[in-house]
């Protein structure tokens, strides 16, 4: 895991997990082109099996709030059940790990869908089995940078 980053700027790939009407979401806030495609070569990699487990952590310039301190993206065989899964694994004090695996497949449909971010606006990248947790990638949207600072002022 990455060791706790004292300043959070735009290049920052900022991860929170949070509870809403719907269920928990891990969202990840994307504020730059080049963190945006940080992640993308993630699931690339994962895709093209130059990796079967990356850690968010690992992609560069990114922090967690204190309701989350890591997800790691695991491959599954293609033909392995559940091609797709969200799991809470531990909740320590740092804050919640989230094992996120994907069959090849599905790593590169989530690469995909943030070719989709030209502009600003969000996807959603993953859903548990039973609903109540879900992964969002959010690009440049309104709010972002206030949570930035609001992180940054935590972190002082």
């Amino acid at each position: 895991m990455s060791e706790p980053m004292r300043v959070v700027d735009d290049q920052c790939i900022l991860v929170d997990l949070y509870t809403n009407s719907h269920g928990r979401t891990v969202r990840l806030d994307v504020l730059s082109r080049d963190a945006l495609c940080r992640l993308r070569t993630a699931f690339q990699e994962l895709y093209e099996g130059r990796a079967t487990r990356s850690l968010v952590s690992n992609i560069g310039k990114t922090v967690f709030t204190k309701a989350i301190s890591e997800i790691a993206l695991l491959t599954v065989g293609d033909r392995e059940e559940p091609s797709r899964a969200i799991t809470p694994v531990v909740a320590t004090r740092g804050g919640v790990v989230i094992e996120w695996t994907r069959n090849s497949e599905g790593w590169i449909e989530c690469a995909e869908l943030l070719d989709g971010l030209v502009g600003a606006g969000h996807q959603h990248l993953a859903c548990s089995p039973s609903g109540d947790l879900e992964i969002e990638v959010d690009f440049q949207e309104t709010g972002a940078e206030q949570r930035l600072a609001i992180l940054n002022r935590d972190l002082e």
